[in-house]
């Protein structure tokens, strides 16, 4: 929730439209969109079965955009509620920053099993002090 109470919706990537609509619909950075645009070409690439009609990522995992006044503590719909501090509770599988040509950001992955886990996506800058502290640490 944000200062006045109201639910803030995360931005999840499931499918080509939800990616394709962020296009049409956001201010992302060039950059950062093409950047998108290829990790959910490759995942779909290497994940995808041959009866799927179109390619979702709900039984493999999301693609999360993280993006500044998100509370990293409190990310609805995404199955980490169960966690005191959520997001920052978490031990990722990887964390490192990426230089899309000056332009960095964090690419994070949370494994819920062994089949199973999101990527967290973050302009680096755009969090809080503490999110940012924590991201810059795992990342180095």
């Amino acid at each position: 929730m944000n200062a006045i109470g109201e639910v803030i919706q995360v931005k999840i990537i499931r499918t080509g439209a939800d990616v394709a609509g962020l296009r049409s619909t956001s201010s992302l950075d060039g950059r950062y969109q093409a950047y998108l645009e290829n990790l959910f070409t490759q995942l779909r690439d290497s994940l995808q079965d041959d009866e799927e009609d179109e390619f979702c990522l709900d039984k493999h995992g999301y693609i999360v955009l993280l993006e500044a006044g998100d509370d990293l503590r409190r990310l609805p719909g995404i199955g980490l509620d169960h966690l005191p501090d959520g997001l920052l509770g978490t031990w990722p599988e990887y964390v490192e920053e990426i230089d899309l040509e000056g332009f960095r950001i964090y690419r994070l992955l949370v494994l819920y099993d062994n089949e199973y886990g999101h990527i967290f996506l973050s302009i680096k800058g755009q969090l809080d002090e503490e999110a940012e502290t924590w991201l810059q640490g795992l990342a180095e």
